[in-house]
């Protein structure tokens, strides 16, 4: 039994030492078009794996548990196993270099079914002073990107798609955009070993 366990144990932990599945939550109101148009209250969750590196900041995940869903008003709820995350560090920022010669700028992007139907977090910091890499970033701290230098201060989320608005597109200003608690790896691992365990003692009486 414990070389048993030394075996699983050695086998799970590279892959969950190295891997940590991280979600965001955010919220949001979208204005409306017209007069009569009230506001429509969103909100959702994306999830990315942390190790993923890439020296020019742009991610790609497909797959589950990756992607991103969106709750849109009383719409039905999309979701997508597709997920694209840019990190640009002290990039400079066209059409704009000499008003905003370099700026901090990360993005979340995905489409769903149908697919003009998309999804977009456009966040800038003006100052370039955000974060000083391309890696993932497993904290964010709203206040460091407003204003939006180049979306005038508001666009910090679009959504594109039929039924979100009168024009089918809607600009908006995020409530809130946080890291959801998620599991540590050494107790998901305990977990598993414990499901193993259980049926193995009971098979021996």
């Amino acid at each position: 039994m414990k070389k048993l366990l030394a075996l699983l144990t050695l086998l799970l932990m590279p892959a969950l030492a190295h891997s940590e599945l991280v979600t965001f939550g955010f919220t949001g109101n979208a204005p409306g078009v017209g007069p009569l148009e009230s506001q429509t209250p969103f909100f959702g969750t994306y999830t990315f794996e942390s190790v993923a590196a890439d020296p020019f900041g742009r991610y790609s995940f497909s797959g589950a548990p990756f992607g991103l869903t969106l709750h849109y008003g009383n719409l039905p709820v999309f979701h997508t196993d597709t997920l694209y995350i840019t990190v640009e560090n002290n990039v400079p920022m066209s059409p704009y270099p000499g008003l905003i010669p370099f700026v901090d700028h990360y993005t979340v992007f995905t489409r769903f079914a149908p697919p003009d139907f998309r999804f977009f977090i456009d966040l800038q910091n003006c100052s370039a002073q955000a974060f000083d890499s391309t890696a993932l970033l497993l904290d964010i701290d709203l206040s460091l990107f407003r204003p939006n230098c180049v979306s005038g201060g508001f666009d910090e989320v679009i959504i594109v798609g039929q039924g979100v608005s009168q024009s089918n597109f809607t600009g908006a200003r995020l409530i809130t955009l946080a890291r959801v608690g998620e599991a540590p790896s050494w107790w998901l691992l305990g977990l598993g070993l414990v499901g193993l365990i259980v049926p193995l003692r009971l098979s021996l009486f």
